[in-house]
């Protein structure tokens, strides 16, 4: 930040961090959590003839997440809140 002539790759610098991440059991849950919803709510939707209406709002809910990454930002999410 100091420098503005730096160069700075932000998807290498975060995917160095999250390879550093430990994943707990409870991010491993809330990433069962959000895929199980993703499901329940395709099997509605399919369910009454709406799959083609609501594509856009299930393809953002069925993208893959990594899962060090997720750890990595609810730690950080924890730590800002605290303060």
């Amino acid at each position: 930040m100091w420098n503005d002539n730096a160069e700075v790759n932000t998807y290498k610098e975060w995917s160095a961090l999250a390879a550093r991440a430990s994943v707990s059991k409870e991010v491993r849950d809330l990433i069962s959590l959000k895929e199980a919803m993703a499901y329940a709510i395709e099997s509605e939707l399919a369910e009454d003839g709406l799959e083609s209406s609501a594509r856009t709002v299930m393809e953002d809910l069925e993208l893959p997440l990594c899962v060090p990454s997720v750890g990595v930002v609810l730690s950080l999410f924890r730590k800002v809140r605290w303060v």
